[in-house]
């Protein structure tokens, strides 16, 4: 089953992947709660991403977190060129909807 979900084969389920999967089973009605479940685990992510939490990732706050998780040779123009990707409003940053939008292709919340 991890197989038939792993899209880059790493072996393991990324959150991506995971919401992807309960989208396709269904997952996306009102009545399962489980919309409740993804916008809870994608605020969650989100602030982890929001360095300076003022509700929006910038770039300095994109750099941080590629810095603490080993990346620190990707330069400011790497990784502005990574936010203009995720940013469908096209503000110069991402907010939360744009982040939903990157993972999940859609907005899932009301």
């Amino acid at each position: 089953m991890i197989a038939s979900i792993d899209g880059d084969s790493s072996g393991t389920v990324e959150f991506s992947e995971f919401l992807i999967l309960i989208n396709e089973r269904g997952g996306n009605s009102a009545d399962s709660g489980l919309e409740q479940v993804w916008e809870a685990e994608l605020s969650e992510a989100f602030e982890a991403m929001d360095v300076d939490g003022d509700g929006l990732i910038s770039v300095s706050d994109l750099s941080a977190v590629l810095s603490d998780v080993g990346e620190k040779n990707v330069t400011n123009e790497e990784v502005a060129d990574m936010l203009r990707e995720a940013d469908a409003d096209g503000d110069g940053f991402v907010g939360f909807e744009d982040f939903c939008k990157m993972l999940l292709g859609t907005i899932i919340l009301k």
